[in-house]
């Protein structure tokens, strides 16, 4: 899909911890079924390199992705997707579980925020290929 017709909104309300209703419905092209991932204050942090400052590296931390499941005509009911495993892979999963790190760590996402009313949402494409330059 074209960046220029990616749907872009914002959340309108917080219904639980499953569900949020965002400021985008059918008249804006969404469909049952439609991803949409949400960006929470602190979501997105720039990183410099200490020897460097011109390297510098964008990361992002995202809220999880919520998926279309009653769409209106200006706003849609969105929902986390359904997991069909007990527990998640980053809880050990299949994959097993990292040793933490010690001594007085200051994590990049203890500044992301709860999500809020007015977060910005915006469709999400599952990628079609997990390349990544290293």
């Amino acid at each position: 899909m074209n960046e220029s017709k990616i749907i872009k909104g914002k959340i309108s309300a917080i219904i639980d911890e499953n569900s949020v209703l965002i400021n985008r419905g059918s008249n804006e092209g969404v469909r049952e079924g439609t991803k949409f991932r949400i960006y929470p204050e602190g979501c997105r942090v720039t990183v410099k390199d200490p020897d460097d400052p011109k390297r510098e590296i964008t990361l992002l931390f995202e809220a999880p992705i919520v998926v279309a499941s009653d769409v209106y005509k200006d706003f849609t009911l969105c929902r986390t997707e359904l997991t069909s495993s007990l527990f998640s892979y980053s809880e050990g999963g299949l994959f097993g579980v990292h040793e933490k790190l010690k001594y007085g760590v200051d994590p990049l996402k203890k500044n992301i925020k709860p999500i809020s009313v007015g977060d910005p949402v915006e469709e999400y494409m599952e990628p079609k290929s997990q390349n990544r330059e290293k």
